[in-house]
């Protein structure tokens, strides 16, 4: 979205405007008086001989006070900040955040130039000010060649690159921005066991894989190796690497589906007393289109049964929780599933690969004990797979 703005003079200065300024509104409240978002744009003339970067005036967000009660997605806020007329092309922008809370920032215009806009596409979480006091700096989406990057932006992408390697010490909080790596040595958990320890993956002779380091404090037994995150504490991940809410939410309520389908069989048990055995194909049908615990009445019991309080509204806003997700082969073919073929498609791919082994000798001859599981050699014959070889010979 790009909003318009008049370009005007103010004696040999000119005054600028910037748009496209996109904050998430759930995170828009509870701020205390007198906070606002400060933006501090740099200029560069396009040669490579100019040093240092021409700086704006600090501007502030406004009207940030009327749409900080907006309930919508995106909320659009603009900012004013007057430069001189040789100030350049803008090429960087800080953002400081003086919010008690981080701000999902998507983009930013600025117009009023001779150039025509200039954009910043962001989509990062600005940190609050108590929690980073650095500020957060943004490039135009104008590429360069090495060799034709001015000197000013050079050195502010240097700094933004030293800032996202991290320096290798303390402990990465959530928050944190930091892609440094560090080896695997936080597979095992020898505080509860020897037999739970595990060997460190990664070093010089095999660099790879790697995982992003958090720093935790090593194990009280092996301090080579670092302590474990158990759940439900989340795991470090880069901030704008996480998921969104939706989608973890939607992770969270498939692993809770996952658990309650797994108590069917346990459920029935508990709330009836009745023979509900499958009387046909059509029964399983209704495992995906009704579902089990909706075709029995009982899900009102359910959920007030459940040691979920919290959860309850949820189970009440989808009907359909407990019902089977659809297998994508039943979508098109629902008796799929009874030939020989997709049979045999299904065994292999259960299978672990390292254990299927090429056909040396036909009939097939085992190598199980023949006094636990019978005779040795195959009932298998070449008229029994001749179909499905395609004109082929077995011995071909």
């Amino acid at each position: 979205f790009i909003l318009t703005i008049p370009f005007h003079k103010v004696d040999r200065l000119q005054s600028f405007s910037f748009c496209g300024f996109y904050l998430r509104s759930l995170f828009i409240q509870n701020l205390y008086n007198g906070s606002f978002t400060q933006f501090l744009c740099f200029g560069f003339e396009k040669t490579v001989e100019t040093k240092a970067p021409k700086k704006s005036n600090e501007a502030a967000l406004q009207d940030w006070s009327k749409k900080s009660n907006v309930k919508t997605e995106r909320v659009n806020y603009t900012a004013e900040f007057v430069v001189d007329s040789n100030f350049g092309v803008p090429g960087a922008i800080t953002v400081t955040n003086k919010h008690q809370k981080e701000f999902f920032l998507e983009a930013i215009t600025i117009e009023g130039f001779a150039c025509g806009p200039v954009h910043f596409p962001c989509n990062s979480w600005v940190q609050s000010k108590k929690d980073h006091p650095g500020k957060r700096i943004f490039f135009s989406n104008e590429p360069y060649l090495p060799s034709e990057t001015p000197a000013g932006l050079k050195a502010l992408r240097e700094k933004e690159l030293k800032n996202l390697r991290g320096d290798g010490r303390g402990v990465r909080k959530l928050s944190d921005r930091v892609y440094d790596y560090d080896l695997y040595n936080d597979l095992g958990n020898p505080d509860k066991g020897i037999e739970l320890a595990r060997p460190t993956l990664g070093g010089q002779k095999i660099p790879y894989p790697r995982r992003c380091r958090t720093g935790r404090v090593p194990t009280d037994t092996d301090m080579y190796a670092e302590s474990r995150v158990e759940k439900p504490l989340p795991m470090y991940v880069p901030r704008d690497e996480q998921f969104e809410e939706s989608k973890q939410d939607t992770f969270s309520f498939g692993r809770l589906k996952a658990v309650l389908h797994s108590l069917i069989p346990s459920l029935k048990a508990s709330f009836s007393a009745e023979n509900r055995d499958f009387s046909g194909f059509s029964d399983i049908d209704n495992l995906y289109s009704e579902g089990v615990l909706l075709k029995l009445g009982l899900q009102d019991e359910l959920i007030k049964k459940l040691p979920l309080p919290t959860l309850v509204s949820r189970f009440q806003e989808s009907q359909g929780i407990l019902r089977y997700d659809t297998p994508k082969i039943l979508s098109k073919d629902k008796f799929a599933w009874l030939r020989d073929d997709e049979f045999g498609r299904q065994a292999l791919a259960g299978i672990n690969p390292v254990n299927i082994e090429k056909l040396q000798v036909f009939p097939p001859v085992s190598k199980l004990d023949p006094e636990i599981y019978g005779p040795q050699e195959s009932a298998l014959k070449e008229e029994h797979i001749l179909g499905q070889l395609n004109g082929m010979s077995v011995q071909q």
